[in-house]
């Protein structure tokens, strides 16, 4: 009893632990040699349990930890799905304030991915006129929401493209 009290340091714990010890005796009873210490042998006995306990209680551990990392992951999907949703929104409402062709050249190149000679052929217009709005785009872009928020150009292009990947 002394030992597993110094090893576990909780009077509970070592009386589980004396417990299961009385337990596998008993149930050994008849495979106990009578001719070797039985001192010794409850002593072997309780080393196992109480490191058997120990191994528990680390696998127990890296169990809770695996759960709080992976629920922590899902949550991260969760906030960043939502980020990303909020700032979709964020950008329509700004890209709806552009000048009608502005953001249709925007918005087919940008948000639907359709290359340059695309838009040329939907909207009928040079490729010129397609990066001028382009660049007119980004430019407002950055005004709008440097303005609104405080964000940097830096900040605001990395929102920008943020928002257009997903």
């Amino acid at each position: 009893m002394n030992f597993c009290r110094i090893i576990l340091k909780s009077e509970e714990l070592t009386l589980d632990i004396l417990q299961d010890l009385f337990l596998k005796i008993w149930d050994n009873r008849e495979q106990i040699n009578t001719e070797k210490s039985f001192g010794a042998y409850l002593f072997r006995i309780a080393e196992n349990l109480v490191y058997d306990y120990y191994r528990k209680a680390a696998r127990d551990h890296k169990m809770q930890n695996d759960i709080i990392r992976t629920s922590t992951e899902i949550y991260s999907y969760i906030e960043e799905d939502i980020l990303i949703r909020e700032n979709s929104k964020l950008l329509r409402e700004a890209v709806s304030k552009m000048p009608p062709q502005r953001r249709q050249v925007f918005s087919l190149c940008k948000l639907e991915g359709k290359s340059y000679k695309e838009v040329e052929e939907i909207m009928g217009i040079n490729p010129k006129t397609i990066n001028s709005h382009l660049f007119q785009a980004r430019k407002f872009l950055i005004g709008y929401f440097s303005k609104d928020s405080g964000m940097s150009a830096i900040v605001v292009t990395s929102f920008i493209m943020k928002s257009i990947i997903r």
